[in-house]
């Protein structure tokens, strides 16, 4: 049984006002890409995160999904103030699911999701000793429900799998739908055993020139959209994974006013050759003159910083560093 015959596995899935290229159908893709590859050898994962108000359904799918891959009665839980607790979770379980990740969060949790995310080793004092360490590597893919994704730091938004879901009525009852996963766990379970073994095979096929991140993923998500996941439409996986970036940084990463006037205005900024060179103090005149408002943040230390958010939009940006101590910008279209 296929995952979208499920409605737990069938989120409200919505575009972010600022991404409308990173619609359901290629959200819905790399859900299922991500719930097959839980049962692969590829770790780290990117860590799932279920981003959206109240009433969407992000700990019913979160739900949904440890019930299908860990089975009935494993639930979403909250984080605990023990960092020795979700280092045994996140280091001796596959799965693990943290609800309602917003303005409370321990201060070491981003820390430690910071090393899950990259495959850390986690290290900590053993119980009843005084000097004596032991340490595990975080094998446990993550997911998170949140409705403000203030657990996301850069180091984990760049690493983050974002769903965006929208509130919707609800007219079956939570008890209901969850049953019938249950139900039918087993297809379920079987859909994405197979579904693991097709895309951990045929990711060895997948181009070399796919850009984004997480890399090993990537190549399953060509795999899983290439065998199995013409859903609805065909998706296109290189501009896929350029949406998902563009989601991560304005859904779990803050996105910068100052790359939002830059982009905004790079027609006007750009002359004929299509290219702007200038000082910091010069651009922020240019973005001045068409009405942005960026002081004091166009500064050279601002501009170096978002090199990376300005390439998700094909702006390339350029510096030299004089011994004076000054900065000579370059910005034009990125061409491959």
């Amino acid at each position: 049984m296929a995952p979208w015959h499920s409605t737990a596995l069938q989120p409200s899935l919505v575009e972010h006002d600022r991404v409308p290229g990173y619609t359901a159908d290629i959200q819905r893709a790399f859900l299922y890409t991500w719930m097959a590859a839980i049962l692969s050898d590829l770790r780290p994962l990117p860590i799932l995160g279920i981003i959206g108000d109240k009433g969407g359904g992000k700990s019913t799918l979160a739900n949904a999904i440890l019930h299908v891959l860990m089975g009935p009665g494993r639930n979403v839980m909250p984080v605990s103030d023990s960092k020795r607790d979700f280092a045994a979770a996140v280091t001796n379980l596959p799965l693990v699911g943290f609800d309602n990740i917003d303005d409370d969060m321990p201060r070491w949790f981003q820390d430690q999701l910071a090393a899950v995310a990259t495959g850390a080793m986690l290290a900590g004092r053993e119980l009843y000793t005084t000097r004596d360490l032991s340490s595990a590597s975080a094998t446990a893919a993550v997911m998170l429900t949140s409705r403000t994704a203030v657990f996301a730091r850069p180091d984990i938004a760049d690493r983050a799998l974002p769903l965006i879901t929208m509130r919707f009525e609800q007219h079956v009852s939570l008890d209901a739908i969850m049953n019938k996963v249950d139900d039918c766990r087993d297809g379920l379970m079987s859909w994405c055993a197979l579904t693991a073994q097709s895309i951990r095979a045929g990711r060895h096929e997948a181009p070399q020139e796919l850009k984004t991140r997480a890399i090993d993923f990537a190549r399953m998500f060509w795999a899983y959209v290439n065998q199995l996941g013409q859903v609805s439409r065909p998706i296109d996986v290189p501009e896929a994974l350029r949406e998902l970036d563009r989601a991560r940084y304005h859904t779990v990463d803050k996105s910068s006013p100052l790359v939002d006037a830059i982009v905004r205005h790079a027609d006007n900024l750009l002359d004929v050759d299509g290219t702007w060179k200038g000082s910091a103090s010069d651009l922020r005149r240019a973005l001045a003159g068409f009405g942005a408002s960026v002081s004091p943040k166009c500064d050279a230390p601002n501009l170096l910083e978002i090199v990376q958010p300005l390439e998700l939009y094909g702006l390339r940006l350029e510096h030299k560093h004089y011994p004076s101590g000054n900065y000579y910008f370059t910005l034009c279209r990125w061409h491959d």
